[in-house]
């Protein structure tokens, strides 16, 4: 049974929470994603074909707007033909 045993000093120790840290980040510390690193979730500022993340709250209303300013002037184009 000893043999199985594996002595680790404070050094080794050290060592591999450093790289458990640098893997996982606390949940009270995760912070924003962004689209170069992650956090909770990747967070983008445009529209895309990215399916790992969301996105902001600006780039939602600004694909919104220009959706409607795109609809509300074909809308017109076309009332105004007829």
């Amino acid at each position: 049974m000893e043999e199985k045993i594996k002595i680790f000093d404070s050094k080794s120790l050290n060592a591999l929470w450093d790289r458990i840290k640098e893997k996982f980040v606390p949940a009270g510390n995760a912070g924003i994603g962004t689209v170069e690193k992650e956090g909770f979730t990747k967070l983008y500022t445009g529209t895309g074909t990215n399916t790992d993340g969301a996105m902001t709250q600006k780039a939602v209303t600004e694909t919104f707007t220009n959706l409607e300013n795109t609809a509300s002037t074909a809308f017109c184009t076309v009332f105004t033909k007829l």
